[in-house]
């Protein structure tokens, strides 16, 4: 049996749920076809981890990072794991992951809501505001969900690791209040096990959710500890030890779990930095009060997913610096002393600097995103539509006309937040429009102007994507050496797809001076230098990558071709079988194999992988032309024939030839290849291209 005073949840009506499905689909009916942006594209379309085919247990510890093989680790399996999920369901259809978003939005408004309505029953709840909290709660949670700012933790896909932990951590507040509400020894032991679980997930989506238990902390001071009593009472100081200690045991869980080490992580990422730790520390005051004016000021033309803030060098440079201080100061002093006198007040300052402990501390995160703000302004606008009922109340014995003028207030604000949150939406349509609106606003970044040269590249306008890319080179970073890096071997793969290999070596390498340890650009380089047959010099930067990683499958796929192109066949039949133990449906594994046996003399057994490499590639012109070779080794004209006609029957002679032609290619003997074709050719009297 709950309290009595939880009687209150139950006025709950559904039109509240439908009125805040409504706005809310309004708000973000246009953001379902919007396209991948920037980090989607490593954390889940160049994921393998994530994109599950087949729903069984090895795919699932795949996903959330159990499966080491695959390179990926157990610090966000929960988010990786709902990526994971919208694979499953729709590959790689955007708006599915859209709708999946949008849904967990749809229910933190409605957790909010609910938790809210929830506090209204503790002992520190205003009673004032009592009688009125289902109209607080609608509000706030409008004017939270409804805000333009949250549309970067909402449309764009990645963010759903801020959106799910936020769920998860809503989750854990309402379980707690449900403990301290119940009666029954019973019903608090269930909530209290619904608080660990909760933690536990959302710790499992983003490390920030270690501030859950001080969060808990947070509302056990302000509105159940006895305003008679001293600020911290014995239950009160038993909360907060024991919240202290799952907080340091969380962050501790959360880098065992991610085999991160926290030291290695300060001093290597900030290398990579424009800036210090102490920099970072300097200028995150005003990187708070930024935040806070776009949550009161949130029109789109100040959003963006970049922003052009300059870094705070000491207290002084620049001058705002300091002020900054003193007024984050005064807003946490502000909170402190409104414990008492306004909880509600004190509740949102409190909790939205607590949730920026993280993120504005001292990891060598990026400067500035307005994605930060999703979960820590969470509570912001609770005492704001608290205050309208006051003013509402105050009014109402005064002037018939005031109060009818300020009811017409929420919903201009409503339509507001909708208008400025659907037009926000138009920017993160495409790739294009997200960046070009991005460097209008932050002029001086490199990564709007290299994402734009990264999507005319995608659209084959190689010259306009290789100005962009230079251009980038001499803007702000938000990592200087590796932009740099990015955008040289993104320079040389242009070349490298015009195939002008001298040019695509050059920039390869310029990246490389500047960070020997780049394997993309490493690898590129030796795909370059085996393009134009130098295998020697391919292999020195293969062996380099094979040597830090004996498990980088493109290395060891790559090396065993080299090889196979040299005739060394016993060495690359020995790399292909370290790729093949890495995964034994690996088609290229399987291919090298089978063609080395082949050309060794054991065509019998070559063609075994021969046939597991096309059960992995059905339908692959190399596999077939490679089996094809096969069987005349064995001198098996029937099946050669046979495979001859299901070839002609897929593909155009012009796309055989091609690849006959490519003197960089997987087949050992092509000349008795092209010959067998223009047999095959003149028996069914076909056209003969140059093959």
């Amino acid at each position: 049996m709950d309290d009595p005073r939880l009687s209150v949840m139950n006025n709950t009506r559904p039109r509240t749920l439908l009125l805040i499905l409504a706005l809310l689909l309004a708000a973000y009916g246009n953001s379902f076809n919007a396209s991948w942006h920037m980090d989607d594209y490593p954390n889940i379309l160049n994921n393998p981890a994530i994109q599950m085919t087949e729903w069984n247990m090895a795919s699932l510890s795949q996903a959330i990072g159990v499966d080491q093989a695959h390179g990926n680790n157990l610090s966000r399996p929960v988010a990786n794991l709902s990526f994971a999920l919208n694979w499953y369901l729709h590959g790689a259809n955007v708006a599915g992951f859209h709708l999946i978003n949008l849904i967990i939005h749809i229910f933190n408004t409605w957790l909010l809501y609910s938790f809210i309505v929830l506090l209204g029953a503790t002992p520190g709840f205003p009673d004032r505001h009592r009688a009125h909290i289902h109209a607080i709660a609608l509000g706030a949670s409008l004017l939270w969900a409804l805000n333009p700012i949250q549309t970067q933790a909402v449309t764009y896909i990645v963010q759903r690791m801020a959106s799910l932990t936020t769920f998860f951590y809503m989750v854990a507040l309402i379980a707690y209040l449900k403990l301290r509400l119940s009666l029954p020894v019973r019903w608090k032991i269930m909530w209290g096990i619904g608080v660990g679980i909760a933690f536990i997930l959302a710790l499992g989506t983003k490390g920030n959710a270690a501030t859950v238990p001080l969060a808990i902390v947070l509302m056990e001071w302000l509105f159940f500890s006895e305003k008679s009593e001293p600020y911290i009472n014995r239950r009160l100081g038993g909360v907060f030890i024991a919240g202290s200690i799952f907080t340091v045991i969380s962050v501790a869980i959360y880098f065992y779990w991610s085999d991160r080490n926290l030291v290695h992580i300060l001093a290597r990422s900030y290398e990579m930095r424009p800036f210090s730790l102490a920099e970072r520390a300097f200028t995150q005051p005003r990187v708070l009060l930024f935040y806070l004016s776009l949550i009161f000021y949130p029109i789109p033309q100040r959003l963006s997913l970049e922003h052009d803030f300059a870094v705070s060098t000491s207290m002084l440079n620049p001058w705002t610096t300091l002020p900054a201080f003193l007024i984050v100061g005064i807003l946490i002093g502000t909170g402190l002393l409104l414990v008492r006198k306004q909880p509600l007040v004190a509740f949102a300052i409190l909790f939205f600097f607590l949730n920026h402990a993280i993120e504005s501390s001292i990891f060598p995160l990026e400067m500035v995103f307005e994605h930060r703000n999703y979960l820590s302004s969470i509570f912001i606008f609770l005492p704001f539509a608290a205050g309208f009922i006051d003013l509402k109340n105050l009014l109402k014995s005064r002037s018939r006309n005031l109060v009818l003028l300020l009811q017409i207030f929420p919903f201009l604000i409503i339509v507001l937040l909708v208008a400025g949150t659907y037009t926000r939406n138009q920017d993160w349509q495409s790739e294009a429009s997200l960046w070009n609106d991005t460097h209008r606003k932050a002029p001086g970044r490199a990564r709007p102007v290299f994402n734009l040269a990264k999507d005319l590249e995608r659209r084959g306008r190689y010259e306009q994507a290789i100005i962009l890319y230079k251009n980038s080179m001499s803007l702000q970073p938000p990592r200087r050496k590796h932009f740099d890096i990015m955008a040289l071997t993104n320079i040389g793969t242009i070349y490298f797809k015009k195939k002008d290999y001298d040019s695509a070596i050059a920039h390869y390498e310029k990246a490389l001076a500047i960070l020997p340890e780049t394997a993309k650009s490493r690898y590129n380089l030796a795909v370059a230098y085996t393009e134009i047959g130098q295998f020697e010099r391919a292999t020195d930067h293969l062996d380099w990558l094979i040597e830090n990683n004996p498990e980088d499958r493109h290395a060891l796929n790559l090396k065993g071709f080299v090889l196979l192109k040299q005739h060394l066949l016993k060495e690359s039949l020995s790399i292909s079988r370290r790729l093949l133990a890495l995964d034994s449906t690996s088609r290229s594994a399987n291919l090298q194999i089978g063609i080395a046996l082949t050309q060794m003399g054991l065509p019998d057994k070559g063609a075994w992988f021969l046939r597991r490499a096309y059960r992995a590639a059905p339908g692959d012109l190399m596999v077939m032309l490679c089996i094809l070779e096969n069987h005349l080794e064995r001198r098996d004209k029937r099946k050669a024939n046979r495979i001859m006609k299901d070839i002609f029957n897929r593909f155009p002679i012009d796309a055989i030839a091609v690849i006959l032609n490519d003197s960089v290619n997987e087949i050992g003997n092509p000349i008795r290849i092209r010959k067998f074709i223009r047999e095959h050719i003149n028996e069914i009297g076909r056209s003969q291209p140059t093959i």
